[in-house]
């Protein structure tokens, strides 16, 4: 139990650890002038009108306003833009005009996807080459009967003026992120593939799994005392093979993640009798910082479970308790991985009246093959 309640508070001061990183990128002001500098990501719920930046990472925190730059971005994770944009009504049944920071969601050569997100209201734009950018309108009504009524004005907006080069596209397309992102994507690369087009929701949509091939080496102890006369401590090295599952978390710049990291390894030694076979299965969090373009240092913390199977020392069978882990990697080009991990003690045997096994600890070197 007192290893679950260290998990538990280490997991939560991981998270709760994490701040707003300062993000290299640019701003442009009124003038049109490119300023290179470092903006505060600060995962917004809502479209900002406040930014935070530097123009050196050590250097003090500035503030702009949506009355002082035109655009600013960072390193294609995200980027805003300033607009002069309709905005539909609801509640007073009328569309006003505003000014905005847009977030792109796809930049093409033909055309761009952008998104606002204010007062719990969700709505795209999309902008052909230079021209006025434009809303496609959606919009939810509840009739008499207590029915959600949907308006998809937006459909007819994309047939008469996204829809005629590229007529194998189709006009079913839900008022949504991922499915008009898609959308716009075909539509740019419909007749030829455009190099110059930039999907930002590759660093913000939810649901981004990966699984990795994991492999390596088990460095670890075990310490027995045996109150019938046996007793000792045996070093040993055991190959470790397994698979990972891996899912990054929305916020905090998809920097974080959650995984699981079922393995198999085996220890075993004739001079006291262990015969010690499980799977493990780590569960941790994950935390990756940047280093140069694809390659990235990570942090993790977590327990470990273990299934023991044809596990003994003597006639006593082996039950392992929870292990808590913490490691250190580098991930390679954004596929290899190599990370030095190490396991707190845990005991491994539940007859503790005549025998007691402790496995005092345990090293891994752990390579990862992304796929």
């Amino acid at each position: 139990m007192k290893k679950l309640v260290v998990l538990v508070l280490l997991l939560v001061g991981l998270y709760t650890s994490a701040q707003n990183e300062f993000q290299k990128g640019y701003l442009i002001n009124n003038t049109g002038k490119k300023i290179k500098a470092f903006i505060e990501n600060e995962q917004w719920v809502n479209n900002p009108e406040f930014i935070n930046y530097k123009l050196t990472l050590d250097g003090d925190i500035n503030t702009f306003s949506i009355e002082d730059v035109k655009e600013f971005s960072a390193n294609k994770k995200f980027k805003f833009k300033r607009f002069n944009i309709t905005i539909d009504d609801p509640q007073r049944q009328k569309d006003k005009e505003i000014t905005a920071f847009l977030k792109a969601v796809v930049e093409g050569d033909q055309v761009s996807l952008y998104e606002l997100k204010r007062n719990n209201q969700q709505r795209f734009y999309y902008q052909k080459g230079n021209q006025q950018i434009t809303l496609l309108r959606y919009s939810e009504s509840i009739n008499a009967k207590g029915e959600v009524v949907r308006s998809y004005e937006y459909r007819k907006q994309l047939s008469e003026n996204l829809y005629a080069n590229c007529p194998n596209l189709s006009l079913d397309v839900a008022y949504t992120t991922f499915q008009l992102g898609n959308y716009i994507i075909y539509y740019n690369n419909c007749n030829q593939i455009s190099e110059s087009l930039i999907n930002f929701r590759e660093y913000d949509l939810i649901g981004n799994w990966y699984f990795k091939a994991k492999g390596g080496v088990n460095i670890a102890t075990i310490d027995i005392l045996n109150r019938t006369g046996r007793s000792g401590k045996q070093n040993g090295t055991n190959i470790r093979l397994g698979i990972e599952i891996e899912h990054f978390m929305r916020f905090k710049n998809k920097n974080w993640s959650v995984f699981l990291e079922p393995n198999f390894s085996s220890f075993k030694d004739d001079v006291l009798s262990i015969n010690y076979s499980s799977i493990e299965i780590p569960t941790g969090i994950r935390k990756y910082i940047p280093i140069v373009d694809s390659s990235r240092m990570f942090l993790n913390a977590g327990g470990s479970a273990a299934i023991a199977f044809n596990a003994r020392i003597d006639d006593f069978k082996l039950q392992p308790d929870l292990a808590l882990f913490y490691g250190i990697g580098y991930e390679f080009g954004g596929t290899f991985s190599l990370e030095i991990r190490n396991y707190t003690s845990r005991s491994i045997i539940s007859d503790n009246n005549l025998l007691t096994a402790e496995q005092t600890s345990n090293l891994g070197l752990i390579f990862g093959y992304k796929f």
